[in-house]
């Protein structure tokens, strides 16, 4: 078994990593797969050119007793290995609040806040992977999620072993190698108690309805990873060819063309340009759920409406014989976009930003607002905040400040403003990251 584990892992490496001279964070949560690629990662380092840390990430939704613990865990066995670790800390109460805010189940909040944080280091260090643990079995609950959620083609390829500065190297191991193989090498771990809750729709498959599949076919895993290989191979035959057209608009594509693909390959054909489009808002790996895609039913596409999809930041809409899939400038969201709401703080490593109807002190900014305010992330790394197109406010990440449009207040006292119109942001810088 350990053998064959570790010659996986390796040929994976050797046909992954060609020698290139690299930095490797392991995204490790203490757990067994994790704990067993950070131990794999570590011995291998001398066969390859590159460097390895280990990123750990406290969500804080879980008590602060069991966080402690963890911690503790995480800090032992990495240290002996002598690897760099990396801590990220999110403020009690962020996660649920950013679930609230982008519409999404705690579980999904916590794992783009983790990938939002993943491309932040890799932006910080160039060249830089992040390893990831997911395993053979995670492959089949993200494809049965994917299938009953209703998604297309693309969708049923599942998990990339390598995407967009993404690595998985225990992609192809079974949850029982990865234990035994822990076992086997006396590779700690913690066991994260709400993966046995019932709460998660993931949990749920792994406890549930994955031990009935297996119960009743001989080897579903191997019939369901077949299946998502040729769905995913016939969906991309049908779009061989066809192509959106960019125009100022966005993207655009022959309305009578449109209709004439099949309804399969038509979603398909919009769902993989949403998230193309959508890179940068969320997380490089986001996929829309199929399910978004019902409004484009038989018979809506006989109606009279234009906008035949709104949501997920994109609109897709017919008009004048062409089909337009451009962005909604109006709703922002989740890493990119923030909108900044009383009570609900924007919220970095190093500082937050939270509007008031008082400032005290130095750090408040007065500033007349006609739109929503919110703040923008661009690909130097710096923090903007804008008033519709107007920006205000310009911070580095560690809260410095670089621009502040109405730096001298005798210009907003010259204004005509109601005390609607104007609003305090609050500025609380944090010394230290995490």
């Amino acid at each position: 078994m350990q053998e064959t584990v570790e010659e996986r892992v390796f040929n994976f490496l050797s046909s992954t990593l060609e020698d290139k001279a690299c930095h490797l964070i392991v995204a490790y949560s203490g757990g067994p797969d994790s704990s067993v690629l950070l131990s794999l990662l570590k011995k291998f380092q001398n066969n390859f050119s590159y460097s390895l840390s280990a990123a750990y990430i406290n969500h804080n939704i879980r008590t602060r007793d069991v966080m402690a613990l963890e911690c503790a865990a995480v800090h032992s066995y990495v240290d002996s290995l002598g690897v760099e670790l990396l801590l990220k800390e999110y403020p009690p109460g962020f996660i649920e609040y950013y679930s609230k805010k982008t519409a999404t189940g705690i579980e999904g909040a916590a794992r783009n806040c983790r990938y939002h944080f993943f491309r932040k280091m890799q932006r910080r260090l160039p060249g830089t992977l992040i390893a990831l643990g997911h395993n053979e079995n995670d492959q089949l609950e993200t494809l049965i999620m994917r299938l009953f959620q209703g998604t297309g083609t693309e969708g049923l390829k599942g998990i990339s072993s390598f995407d967009n500065g993404l690595i998985r190297p225990i992609l192809g191991l079974k949850r029982s190698e990865i234990l035994s193989y822990a076992s086997e090498n006396n590779i700690p771990y913690v066991t994260d108690q709400t993966n046995s809750s019932g709460d998660y729709r993931r949990n749920r498959i792994r406890r549930d309805l994955l031990p009935v599949l297996y119960d009743i076919f001989p080897q579903p895993d191997k019939a369901l990873l077949q299946f998502s290989e040729e769905v995913y191979d016939l969906g991309v035959s049908a779009l061989q060819g066809v192509e959106w057209e960019s125009c100022k608009e966005g993207w655009r594509f022959s309305e009578e063309r449109f209709y004439t693909l099949a309804f399969a390959a038509r979603k398909n054909f919009v769902l993989g340009k949403m998230n193309e489009m959508n890179k940068g808002i969320l997380p490089a790996d986001t996929r829309i759920p199929g399910r978004f895609f019902n409004p484009l039913n038989a018979e809506h596409e006989k109606g009279k409406n234009r906008i035949l999809i709104r949501g997920y930041h994109i609109i897709l809409e017919k008009y004048k014989g062409w089909v337009f899939l451009r962005k909604d400038e109006k709703i922002h969201t989740a890493g990119m976009f923030h909108l900044l709401k009383k009570n609900n703080p924007f919220h970095t490593s190093f500082f937050s930003l939270s509007l008031s109807s008082t400032g005290d002190g130095d750090s408040f900014f007065e500033i007349p607002v006609n739109h929503y305010l919110n703040v923008q992330l661009d690909q130097e790394g710096i923090y903007r905040v804008c008033d519709g197109s107007l920006i205000l406010l310009k911070l580095d990440y560690r809260a410095k400040i670089l621009f502040f449009l109405y730096e001298n207040h005798k210009k907003i006292e010259k204004l005509p403003l109601r005390p609607k119109d104007c609003v305090i942001i609050k500025l609380e810088v944090r010394n230290a990251p995490g």
